[in-house]
């Protein structure tokens, strides 16, 4: 489901927000290093999110890209200040934030450096549905019987997509969407 979720073709499963024309894909910085996250990319996909999603969204990583952002730094500074630290430091937590919205490791994230190994996202802008009943529970002793083993089958149908179609570009400024994604490097 997770896996439909973020990059779902829309034919016999959900549409992900991957594969929605509403995602906006925000590009590399040019000096940038194959396979790296840089603060520059966090502070572009923020600022194309909409204003109200910047409330609601959460960071969707890859777990490789996680461990780049605990040594991320803010530039400039002099002095060495992390820009990501779990709540509490090192010892507590397994989730921190990132400019103050969730970062949250999901295994069906891209490799590190392809399109959606991080996204900033507002989930409440992704509609989904599943049919009454919920999960379906079969057992069978027939199928294997010659082996002795019993076979056990769920099903769960589940649809979904963005409610988006499209990014919204601004009168005066740059498109927004409540899907970004950071650009293959």
């Amino acid at each position: 489901v997770n896996t439909s979720i973020l990059r779902g073709t829309g034919v016999g499963q959900p549409l992900g927000y991957l594969n929605s024309g509403a995602l906006i894909t925000v590009a590399a910085t040019s000096s940038q290093t194959a396979d790296t996250v840089n603060f520059n990319n966090i502070v572009s996909m923020y600022t194309r999110m909409t204003d109200e999603g910047k409330r609601r969204a959460v960071w969707i990583v890859n777990g490789d890209v996680e461990a780049q952002l605990m040594t991320m730094q803010f530039p400039g500074t002099g002095t060495a200040v992390p820009a990501y630290l779990p709540p509490g430091g090192l010892s507590v937590a397994p989730y921190g934030t990132l400019l103050g919205r969730p970062v949250v490791p999901v295994e069906a994230a891209s490799a590190l450096g392809d399109v959606g190994d991080i996204s900033f996202v507002d989930l409440s802008q992704y509609m989904s549905v599943v049919k009454s009943g919920g999960v379906r529970q079969d057992v069978s002793i027939h199928l294997f019987f010659d082996y002795d083993i019993t076979a056990f089958r769920f099903v769960l149908r589940v649809g979904g997509q963005p409610w988006w179609n499209s990014a919204v570009t601004r009168l005066n400024g740059l498109s927004r969407s409540p899907f970004v994604a950071l650009a293959a490097r």
